[in-house]
Formats: C-alpha cells, sequence, structure tokens
C-alpha cells in the first residue's frame, strides 16, 4: 500500500473520530481534511515500475517490406501498420491483423464500406484473385464502387488452418489503390511464419 493511501486512510479516522467525540459532548466543529485520489498501479508499485516500458507486441508473422514502404510497431488490434508512400497525395496505410470469419462474410463486409451490394456466395470467390503466398493459398480483392472512386480498398485474406484469416487491408482512391496493386501482391505472398 502506498503511502498516500496511508495517510489519506489516518487522515480520514481521525476526522470521524474527532467529530464523532465531539456530537456526543453536544460540540459541533469542522474539520477540513485533504481529499486523496486514487493512485496509479504504477504509483502503488512505486518507482521500478513506473519505469518499466512495456515490451513491443510481436507480430507471430514475418514480411519483406518493398522499396519505400516503411512499418510501423503493432497496436491495439493491428499486428502491423504498414505505410505506403505515393508520388502524389497522402501515402496509404494498410494495416495486418488476424480475426476470424468466412470469407463471404468479409468480402460482402467491405463491399458494404465501400457502398456496393452484397454478392451472392457462389460469386464472391469468382469475384477474387487466387495467389500463392508462403502461408498457403490467398485471396486479393480489389473493390470498386464506380459511383465512388475515391473511396476504394484492397484487400488480401490468408486463410489459417486454426480458422482465422490474415487480413492485409489499404483503403484509397481507385487510381492509388490500382496502381500499388502489383507490389501489394508481392508484399502480401511474402507473409510467412
Amino acid at each position: 500500500m502506498s503511502i498516500r493511501i496511508l495517510l489519506g486512510i489516518l487522515a480520514t479516522g481521525t476526522a470521524i473520530f474527532i467529530t464523532s467525540a465531539c456530537k456526543e459532548k453536544g460540540e459541533v466543529h469542522h474539520f477540513r481534511v485533504e481529499k486523496t485520489t486514487q493512485p496509479t498501479p504504477a504509483e502503488e508499485a512505486g518507482d521500478q515500475a513506473s519505469q518499466a516500458q512495456p515490451a513491443p507486441q510481436k507480430a507471430p508473422y514475418r514480411w519483406t517490406l518493398p522499396t519505400g514502404w516503411t512499418e510501423k510497431p503493432a497496436s491495439g488490434m493491428r499486428l502491423a501498420t504498414i505505410i505506403i508512400p505515393q508520388e502524389k497525395g497522402d501515402n496509404l496505410e494498410a494495416s495486418i491483423t488476424e480475426f476470424g470469419g468466412d470469407l463471404a462474410g468479409n468480402i460482402n463486409r467491405w463491399r458494404g464500406q465501400v457502398g456496393l451490394p452484397t454478392l451472392p456466395e457462389a460469386e464472391v470467390l469468382p469475384s477474387l484473385e487466387k495467389i500463392d503466398t508462403q502461408l498457403g493459398p490467398a485471396y486479393i480483392a480489389l473493390i470498386i464502387n464506380p459511383e465512388s472512386t475515391d473511396k476504394a480498398m484492397l484487400a488480401a485474406i490468408i486463410p489459417r488452418p486454426a480458422g482465422t484469416s490474415i487480413f492485409v487491408k489499404v483503403t484509397g482512391s481507385a487510381d492509388s489503390l490500382k496502381a500499388t496493386a502489383t507490389t501489394f501482391r508481392t508484399f502480401t505472398q511474402s507473409l510467412t511464419k
């Protein structure tokens, strides 16, 4: 227990004792006790814990970055964030994640995000490009809404034996994603254990 908490408890206990003793004699006194705040877990553990830095999360997969691409460390649910430079406009940002869900469900969810209707399950697989990766077969989708080409999606799905899939997903304009598609394919093929 930290000293701040102990002092707070003692001050509160003393104030209660004095207040109750005064009430028995009919006297009323007012006391002002400094309010203590709840310490953080690092404060409770002492200076040693507050100096400890969390170990960076390491992705269970490896990949080879194409020339010019850079990587940000894992954060939240992302295994990594990949920055894809663009000659014109803002850089693209690809996320690498691993989740469950079936192929058709994920593709149709992404289609909905760019304003396209869902495809019947039988039409999903023929709409994808199948490639081989070091982790097994993968499926690449370039999802473009012809009525709104400023927000499109380029995504790869690599099914894993445990029932999850690795997702590599980038959003941007249709033109920027088309220009990045070949390098994106090569990047996806480089994923390995």
